[in-house]
């Protein structure tokens, strides 16, 4: 999808402040660099962007997005579908935008800024297609013959400028791409590491400062490893006792400064301010990926069991029912207005098996947009689910019975009832438009214990932990509640704009709250804070993400509309292995099981039930 004006201006913000390092060549030197290339980009120019644009990505066209995510149709184009087709229509209808985004492509990936001599060929190229523009306008305005040729030889001005300019320009990206191939090292990476801190004594005999060592005064920290660097041969070993390295009374201490107030101050000055809790998840999704051995040998092949066409319409909702070495259960409901119960069975380590219709019922005030399972095998009761409907109610069913349980029916909803949650065995939540409701179901028929209001937005998502409710809005918006020691519900983060459009789900592991959204971005945020910690842009190539999972081999599953189930490790949001490719439609629906089994739905009716 295209960025939002918000996304667009922190982008150009983020170039322009943290960007400080310059191009292998600048515009002025690029035709002599590769003057071959250059004489290729002024004759066939469209063919030099597709082929730049191609290894800006390394050759993995199914990242492509085009124009590169800035424009409003960006990921709407049928990239994922024909990414080649797209891009040779980017080049040819949109050359210089073609140009324009493999540059900005460049210096994200390696934080790359302009030098003052690019900036005044670009903008002197700019002015000169405006200044052709305003001659063309005064001509057709005044009907003026002179106005006219002026106009026509201003065009033939810009439009050679442009030509030079646009071959010097891919020539430097090349250049730029040749020195990326064979020296790694130059493209930043997300979120390194700091590099080597040095320590000040506390009792020195000089002030402390308040930069780093050494920056006040413009002289580098000595090398890692080595207190001070080593004395030159000339040095005379026998002043301040022998000691080395000599006391740095050549630093003059500050006006006012009491050489009394030396001990500690030092220490207390320089103390860093404390980290966010979302920098130090940061700093502990980096560890724990890098920790462990890479995504792609951690995770294990997925096995499609079975793939059938279980409803006639799109799925809106499905649960793993029971998932144990001896009963595999699933639960289904479509908007063809049925809920249906499914076993698998003849499932072995090689695949196969099938599915079993076990139950199938229409109930009343369909179709059923949302499921939860309330546990209750442990206290010797089958297991019942909740189902919310289009009908305002949310009703129990206890599967394999026929009908709904008559004596469980909540309602006094407003409109749909788009998500629910259960926390602690005890707290039922449903959402309505904009609000969200709390049941207590420690009573025979649950009741309707607070009622919360958000100001804009429908909720579309609910999450819980023990302590803890989230929900996702149609608004792009994220909130939070904390849940009392007797279920008194108290907001306590709200991160508006969390997302360019609809958030579509939201799902929680340890300390970190993951959603997808309408946007194309998959998003990990700091459970507690709803900080942002890692922000995974065009996870489905630009498409619409509608779902997400947890799997139970710990690894992060998402479902969008290219038809993929891909695999993310949950640490960093790095692909974990190859998507998962059974689907025809527009995946809709997943749901994990607590021993091996997925379960991923499409809008065609059709589910795919997998072993991970």
């Amino acid at each position: 999808m295209g960025m939002n004006r918000e996304q667009k201006y922190a982008k150009m913000e983020l170039r322009g402040s943290q960007y400080n390092r310059n191009w292998k060549s600048d515009l002025s030197s690029a035709t002599c660099n590769d003057p071959g290339f250059c004489c290729l980009s002024i004759f066939c120019g469209q063919c030099v962007s597709f082929h730049l644009r191609k290894r800006v990505l390394r050759g993995d066209m199914t990242r492509y997005i085009c124009c590169n995510g800035d424009w409003p149709c960006s990921g709407r184009c049928g990239e994922s579908s024909s990414p080649a087709l797209c891009l040779c229509m980017e080049v040819t209808c949109c050359f210089p935008q073609s140009v324009a985004s493999t540059r900005w492509a460049i210096q994200d990936e390696m934080h790359l800024q302009n030098t003052q001599c690019d900036n005044c060929i670009i903008g002197t190229m700019i002015a000169a297609q405006y200044l052709a523009c305003c001659c063309w306008l005064a001509a057709c305005i005044t009907g003026n013959d002179a106005l006219q040729s002026a106009a026509q030889l201003t065009d033939n001005i810009a439009d050679l400028l442009w030509c030079s300019v646009c071959a010097c320009m891919q020539t430097q990206h090349k250049v730029q791409l040749d020195e990326r191939d064979s020296n790694p090292s130059v493209v930043v990476a997300p979120y390194a590491a700091p590099g080597p801190q040095a320590m000040h004594p506390g009792g020195g005999a000089y002030p402390p400062q308040s930069a780093p060592y050494g920056a006040a005064y413009g002289a580098p920290p000595p090398q890692q490893g080595m207190a001070h660097p080593l004395p030159p041969a000339s040095f005379p070993q026998a002043q301040a006792g022998g000691a080395y390295p000599p006391p740095p009374q050549a630093y003059p201490p500050p006006q006012g400064w009491n050489g009394a107030e030396r001990q500690g101050a030092s220490l207390v000055q320089r103390r860093p301010p404390a980290p966010s809790r979302a920098a130090c998840l940061r700093v502990s999704a980096v560890a724990d990926f890098v920790g462990r051995s890479p995504a792609s040998e951690r995770a294990s092949e997925a096995l499609l069991l079975h793939r059938q066409q279980l409803h006639t319409s799109s799925l809106n909702a499905s649960v793993i029912l029971s998932d144990t070495e001896t009963c595999k259960q699933v639960v289904t409901a479509s908007l063809d207005k049925t809920l249906a119960l499914w076993e698998l069975a003849g499932a072995d380590e090689l695949g196969g098996g099938s599915l079993r219709e076990a139950v199938r019922i229409t109930p009343p005030g369909g179709p059923i947009f949302s499921l939860a399972v309330d546990q209750r095998d442990q206290d010797g009761l089958p297991n019942q689910v909740f189902v919310g409907n289009h009908g305002k109610q949310v009703a129990a069913w206890v599967p394999p019975k026929t009908q709904l349980d008559s004596n469980v029916l909540l309602d006094d909803h407003c409109g749909w009832v788009r998500a629910l949650a259960i926390a602690r065995g005890r707290w039922l939540f449903s959402c309505a438009c904009n609000t969200l409701r709390q049941w207590d179901m420690s009573r025979a028929v649950p009741r309707c214990v607070a009622t919360v209001t958000i100001d804009k937005g429908d909720i579309l998502a609910l999450v819980a932990r023990k302590d803890r409710i989230y929900a996702a809005c149609a608004d792009g918006s994220l909130h939070a509640w904390s849940i009392g020691k007797k279920g008194e519900l108290s907001e306590v983060a709200v991160r508006k704009k969390a997302h360019g459009e609809r958030v579509a789900g939201i799902t929680l592991r340890g300390g970190l709250l993951y959603s997808v959204s309408y946007d194309g971005c998959l998003k990990a945020w700091d459970a507690d804070s709803l900080e942002i910690v890692v922000d995974r842009a065009s996870a489905h190539g630009g498409e619409r993400v509608h779902c997400l999972a947890m799997g139970p081999d710990g690894l992060l599953y998402t479902g969008g509309d290219d038809k993929l189930v891909r695999r993310w490790d949950p640490s960093l949001l790095q692909p974990a292995a190859e998507p998962l490719l059974c689907h025809n439609h527009s995946v809709r629906t997943l749901a994990a099981g607590a021993r091996e089994l997925l379960v991923s739905g499409d809008k065609g009716g059709e589910v795919a039930v997998w072993k991970v």
